[in-house]
């Protein structure tokens, strides 16, 4: 279970709870220069190294891609990002292979601490985002738009972001009673009594796209993600679960497969609301591992999911 969940924190760049960290508290964020001295500076962006998925794809999203030199192994979306040099993953970059792409701003996350300070050692400019929440992804498309000189599109990416957000979390004000939902991160519901269950707690990056999908988190305690046994989630009595059911190199799953993680769940769910009502769901693709820019499918696919069949034709 410790390996399945560490393999998940490192897919979604170990950015999921809320709150910045000593760390991120120290990230280092780009300048506000004059209009004039932003778009000059952003000229100078012609070799840039995203050391994130959720990086690159914002790089991609705002038009960036030619000017995009390298990615690490985990970048795959959107396409166009598998053709580009890989340079190591999240925390073991290869530093002769970066080094020798003469790249020209590396953009890193507040975790890569120690690829920062040997970059600063080696001259080259860094810029720290961070994407541990929505307000963060969208924060962190607005400070790389300013810096690369497309703080225009970096408006109107946001603007789209935040529109559709509002439109999701409106709907799901109608409902008197947010039902209780649970998420579970990796697939990873074992078999028999002794089986422990990872779950989002409600102050994580899931938790915060239930919360405005319309639904409540059925974990309602301290921990990010907690391990809880068949017992607790008896005692949770979740009305939905939803499985962020993501391989490492992002393959789906399979009919086959998906039919036998949902008869474990049917089983070990059985006397729980979500059994009972057939509202056991598995989710699966990249975009829910990776917090930026496509963060609003997932939040679309949560709330297609948590709210009511009664009101999904409404």
């Amino acid at each position: 279970m410790k390996g399945t969940k560490r393999t998940i924190v490192v897919l979604i760049t170990a950015a999921l709870a809320f709150g910045a960290s000593a760390l991120g508290n120290r990230a280092l964020h780009a300048p506000d220069p004059s209009a004039q001295q932003q778009a000059a500076k952003g000229s100078e962006c012609r070799r840039i190294v995203s050391m994130a998925p959720s990086i690159t794809e914002t790089l991609f999203a705002l038009g960036l891609g030619e000017r995009v030199a390298a990615v690490t192994r985990y970048c795959e979306y959107p396409a166009d990002a598998k053709e580009k040099p890989r340079i190591g993953g999240f925390y073991d970059a290869n530093y002769e292979a970066l080094l020798a792409l003469a790249p020209d701003l590396a953009i890193l996350l507040p975790e890569q601490e120690k690829v920062r300070q040997f970059l600063d050692r080696q001259g080259v400019e860094v810029l720290v985002v961070n994407n541990k929440t929505i307000a963060d992804i969208l924060d962190m498309i607005g400070t790389i738009a300013g810096r690369c000189g497309v703080e225009a599109c970096g408006k109107e990416l946001t603007a789209e972001l935040i529109a559709k957000r509002d439109a999701i979390r409106q709907a799901g004000l109608r409902y008197a009673r947010p039902p209780r939902v649970l998420v579970s991160i990796g697939g990873n519901m074992g078999s028999g009594p002794e089986a422990k269950i990872c779950v989002a707690g409600p102050k994580t990056f899931y938790g915060q796209l239930v919360s405005l999908a319309g639904g409540r988190d059925a974990y309602q305690g301290r921990q990010a993600f907690p391990e809880i046994s068949r017992e607790g989630l008896l005692e949770l009595n979740p009305e939905v679960i939803i499985d962020i059911a993501v391989n490492t190199d992002y393959r789906p799953l399979g009919t086959a497969a998906k039919r036998a993680m949902l008869a474990k769940w049917q089983e070990a769910a059985s006397g729980t609301a979500a059994a009972r009502d057939g509202r056991i769901h598995i989710l699966e693709g990249d975009y829910l591992v990776i917090p930026g820019p496509r963060f609003i499918q997932a939040l679309e696919d949560m709330a297609t999911f948590i709210r009511r069949p009664e009101e999904k034709d409404t």
